[in-house]
């Protein structure tokens, strides 16, 4: 899913949002502009940070994303940082991936603790912008375990029997 569809290019005051329950900002604050660009959305300034803020928080998030030098062109990879902050933490959850420039990558993360943001940053030792062109995000439906399965159904034919049972004797 394109995350920008329909938004045309252009330049939008932080925080902009097009999607329920996302917003895109920058860690510069303030009224720092973000840029749209074809299926893209990046910082305004070289080098700052794209932060994706959830509310309500989730416990899932898909983002489709690039890096790219000032000059545009190819250059050598750089390094992609990854923050994530979790309900109740002032403190991220740091990860760091090797990006080749100019190349979309996927970056999934998860957590059973509620995430409320992912702060992304592309460096490649120069001036450069973070590109993000879709983002998926949400919270997974809870799926029973084996056990806990296995002694509804066994509660579930216990009943299944008893009301065999009642009626046979009521005959």
């Amino acid at each position: 899913m394109d995350t920008l569809a329909g938004v045309a290019p252009g330049v939008y005051t932080a925080p902009f949002s097009n999607m329920a329950g996302l917003s895109f900002g920058t860690v510069s604050g303030g009224n720092i502009n973000l840029i749209v660009h074809g299926n893209n959305i990046s910082p305004n300034y070289f080098g700052d940070t794209l932060v994706l803020n959830f509310a309500p928080s989730v416990s899932a998030v898909g983002v489709t994303l690039s890096g790219a030098p000032a000059s545009g062109m190819n250059g050598p990879p750089g390094t992609l940082i990854a923050d994530v902050y979790v309900a109740g933490s002032n403190s991220p959850e740091e990860t760091t991936y090797s990006l080749a420039t100019n190349t979309p990558a996927f970056l999934g993360v998860t957590s059973t603790t509620a995430i409320t943001s992912v702060r992304l940053l592309f460096d490649d030792n120069s001036d450069a912008y973070t590109n993000v062109s879709r983002v998926a995000f949400g919270t997974p439906a809870s799926v029973p375990e084996p056990s806990s399965l296995a002694l509804v159904m066994l509660a579930a034919s216990g009943f299944g029997l008893r009301a065999v049972a009642a009626r046979s004797r009521r005959r």
